[in-house]
């Protein structure tokens, strides 16, 4: 009987301690002193990549990761590719990524490997969007001729029922997220999904109107903007939302009252939203990260290492990963770099600590009594 009840005194106790503390986020520099500035994208394995301007009119593109360090994407240099100027667009699972790279003026698509190096994929001006885990690129040769390139069947066209639309990206199912696209002014319509050429518009929030996706996740949530409706200013706001389960949530409401737009970027599996969010020309602009799952925001204020993130400021998320890593581009010493924030274990609170301490005294004075 006594053993039956140990698990109940250990549980109790800990219950009674309240919620652990918020995760808190260590910030790496990965700029390698400031040569890799942009990141664009970062797998699960925390491979990252990106770009760096060179100039006005070329950029180098780039791959991080912890095994390798920096290293370029055009260099060593792939015999047949005389890349002038290349950008990492996207990067899967596997570390493969997919970027483009410009050749007399004309944009072409290329994936990457560390041990591959470049390989061109498909005639120009191929504009590569997004790459799946099964290698599959997602790119287009403008609005309305959006393409998949398959590694072993080439080059596949998507079946469009609409007349334009802006693709965000393929899911590993094969459904493309994007936005249908007003067909006389070009503006975003509606965020939705396409499917085998079949298209499902995404609900929007209560009040709401044209929407815009910006990034998903696998389980499909689909994150973006949409129009809310102003009365008092007698216009629409641009407001973060997701569509998670079906139901459509207005993220930017649970801002503060100062914040005249937001947007949300990109969502990973465990549901955490990154975005951006506009207070106007004074006060500027500032990023967010938004749980779908208890409906709060993290203060980065104080969620940040302060050792660590002495010496930055204008943070700006890129990227999540299913383990809560987040790339972006930050000022360091005044300098843009890229920069890797980390989530670490929480701490426990002080009661939270006491009462688990409590429960292992309660355990081994039971023990003893047994004995």
């Amino acid at each position: 009987m006594r053993l039956r009840s140990l698990p109940f005194v250990v549980v109790a106790l800990t219950a009674l301690s309240g919620p652990a503390q918020a995760i808190d986020y260590r910030l790496r520099d990965i700029s390698a002193n400031g040569v890799f500035q942009v990141p664009t994208a970062i797998n699960d394995a925390g491979q990252v990549t990106g770009f760096s301007p060179r100039d006005e009119l070329s950029e180098d593109g780039y791959y991080y990761s912890a095994t390798t360090g920096l290293l370029r994407l055009d260099a060593p240099a792939t015999p047949g590719m005389p890349a002038l100027a290349t950008r990492g667009i996207d990067i899967n699972a596997g570390g493969q990524v997919v970027g483009r790279w410009l050749q007399d003026r004309q944009v072409r698509a290329f994936t990457w490997t560390v041990d591959g190096g470049m390989r061109n994929i498909g005639p120009p001006p191929f504009e590569p969007i997004g790459i799946d885990s099964a290698g599959r690129v997602l790119g287009g040769f403008g609005l309305r001729q959006l393409t998949i390139h398959d590694p072993v069947s080439g080059m596949q066209p998507v079946t469009l029922p609409m007349l334009w639309f802006d693709a965000e990206g393929l899911r590993d199912d094969g459904v493309i997220v994007g936005t249908r696209l007003d067909e006389t002014l070009w503006t975003p319509s509606r965020a939705g999904l396409l499917d085998d050429g079949v298209w499902t518009a995404l609900p929007v929030p209560a009040g709401g109107g044209r929407s815009q996706a910006a990034g998903f996740n696998q389980d499909g949530t689909v994150v973006g903007l949409f129009n809310r409706w102003d009365d008092g200013a007698d216009t629409t706001i641009g407001s973060a939302f997701a569509v998670h389960d079906g139901q459509a949530i207005d993220i930017g409401a649970g801002l503060d009252g100062l914040t005249l737009y937001s947007v949300a970027k990109r969502v990973n599996t465990q549901d955490v939203v990154i975005g951006r969010a506009y207070r106007g020309p004074e006060l500027g602009e500032y990023d967010f990260i938004f749980d779908l799952a208890t409906r709060s925001f993290v203060d980065l204020a104080t969620a940040l290492d302060p050792v660590a993130a002495a010496g930055w400021s204008d943070l700006r998320f890129a990227d999540i990963n299913d383990l809560g890593q987040i790339v972006g581009t930050g000022l360091y010493g005044g300098e843009q770099r890229a920069f890797l924030l980390s989530p670490v274990a929480p701490v426990p609170e002080p009661a939270t600590a006491l009462m688990l301490l409590l429960g292992s005294v309660a355990v081994a004075g039971a023990a003893r009594r047994l004995r």
